[in-house]
């Protein structure tokens, strides 16, 4: 008899919670279904559907009504004969508003400590019920992986209280401990508070560790090549190197070769392309040539023509030039080690 009264107390308690301000003010399942229902009575079958309440009861719906009958609270209204409650039609539902949130946040605490894998909702309510009053409710704090699906305990819960005096009461209390572990206790204010703190901690350093890497990819994105840098040796003889082409412009015209970037040439090619380093190198260069006296101008004993590369061409060139350096950069470096290219054979001590 006493173990039933127990469980009648922990319905009408459930059923309270339900249909309590602090609840049905963010419920929208159950705010809906008031609605919906004529008169706001909610059927037996659909309050079953509440896991907590239903275990509870065992799923006896008859149970529910007559706790709640003899309980003969204000809030909640039964009808046995249709087998359904509702809230109180004269108690109005409270808006949620800044003011109510803060109101609430002030009445709340934060608590870790609790085992993450065998800690049941009930359990932390019975305990804190048992120390403190005028608790309505406590929700444990859980984690969702959405690539799994999965969840958990975080270990940590909201003690949600009527007021700040009321959560004062817990707040003060020493070495608190459940099943002799002990317990940290803050005001849930000013956990948000440190929660954001670390966030914003967590942010920074990310952003520092990538700052490197976007600098250099808005470097990437913003590089380009000069224009009037790139001169076009063509009729060459396969026997032509790069270092023939460097010494010739050299010789004959004063080219300091260390301004020539990048020769594009491969030895037996007909057609070369020198990138100069600076805006307008090729330019100064084949205006030289074209004012020159020589009528001919040879590399290994073949005739080379000249042309500056321009407009479209040009661009299109120097286009593909930053395309292929963008992609070497982009490359991983390769490590030297042993054996394989660059390295050499390793060698068994003793």
């Amino acid at each position: 008899m006493v173990e039933m009264d127990k469980v009648k107390a922990k319905i009408v308690r459930q059923v309270d919670y339900y249909f309590g301000d602090f609840n049905l003010s963010r419920d929208k399942f159950l705010k809906e279904k008031i609605k919906e229902c004529e008169g706001g009575w909610i059927d037996m079958d659909i309050m079953l559907k509440f896991q907590r309440l239903s275990a509870l009861a065992s799923g006896d719906a008859a149970l529910v009504l007559k706790a709640l009958k003899e309980a003969g609270g204000d809030l909640v209204e039964v009808d046995e004969e249709k087998s359904r409650i509702r809230r109180n039609p004269s108690l109005e539902i409270p808006e949620i508003t800044d003011e109510l949130k803060e109101k609430r946040q002030a009445a709340t605490i934060y608590v870790k400590g609790f085992d993450k894998e065998n800690t049941e909702t009930a359990e932390l309510l019975e305990f804190f019920e048992s120390i403190v009053k005028n608790i309505i409710s406590v929700e444990q704090r859980r984690w969702i992986d959405k690539k799994d699906n999965t969840k958990g305990f975080k270990g940590s819960v909201l003690v949600f209280f009527k007021s700040k005096e009321d959560a004062q009461v817990l707040m003060d209390m020493e070495d608190l401990k459940y099943k002799d572990v002990p317990l940290i206790k803050k005001w849930q204010s000013d956990y948000w508070e440190e929660k954001k703190k670390e966030i914003e901690e967590r942010r920074k350093k990310k952003t520092q560790k990538k700052e490197p890497k976007e600098i250099k990819a808005a470097e990437t994105q913003t590089f380009s090549l000069p224009k009037g840098s790139v001169l076009i040796m063509d009729c060459l003889n396969e026997k032509t190197s790069r270092e023939d082409l460097k010494e010739a412009l050299k010789e004959n015209f004063g080219v300091n070769t260390e301004d020539i970037a990048f020769i594009y040439y491969e030895r037996g090619q007909k057609t070369a392309k020198l990138r100069f380093k600076n805006e307008n190198g090729a330019k100064d260069v084949y205006e030289k040539i074209v004012a020159s006296d020589e009528k001919e101008f040879k590399v290994q004993d073949d005739k080379v023509e000249f042309k500056l590369l321009e407009g479209e061409e040009e661009e299109s060139f120097l286009k593909k030039c930053v395309e292929d350096m963008q992609q070497m950069r982009s490359k991983p470096k390769r490590r030297k080690g042993f054996g394989g290219r660059g390295g050499g054979k390793r060698q068994r001590m003793g």
